[in-house]
């Protein structure tokens, strides 16, 4: 059963969630296509066509510009849960990591970029190279 938020948000809380859900969400399927299999908890998903729409040479300057300072030239510089390197990372949580690059990593020094779609398009389209963006 779905909570009561009238109790829990005030009204403006309420319509903030609203303006940020039409202004700022990015519709994943511009993004990519995914596969769900089975229900949820116990369900799996599989993404693919990551970047679809998108350059990745674009995409690696855009990376050479926003991201390398911090990730490194190959995305092994961070490295997070001690698996994924950015472009691992990405392959495997296309989901997550839109929200990261728009907004940020709370808690880390990573800023908000806000890039524009096309923009998102590309840097997904580069990340998924293997070779340029190896698993650490």
């Amino acid at each position: 059963q779905m909570p009561n938020y009238s109790v829990i948000l005030s009204d403006q809380q309420i319509w903030d969630l609203v303006k940020f859900l039409k202004t700022e969400l990015i519709d994943v399927n511009d993004l990519y296509d995914f596969t769900i299999s089975g229900t949820y908890p116990a369900g799996s998903i599989s993404y693919s066509n990551i970047g679809k729409g998108g350059t990745a040479a674009t995409g690696d300057t855009y990376y050479a510009s926003n991201c390398v300072s911090c990730h490194g030239a190959d995305g092994k510089l961070i490295i997070v849960d001690g698996s994924f390197s950015v472009g691992s990372f990405l392959r495997g949580k296309p989901n997550e990591a839109q929200h990261k690059v728009k907004f940020g990593q709370l808690g880390s020094s990573m800023q908000a970029f806000n890039p524009s779609l096309q923009q998102m398009k590309d840097l997904y389209k580069a990340l998924t190279d293997t070779t340029k963006y190896p698993r650490p």
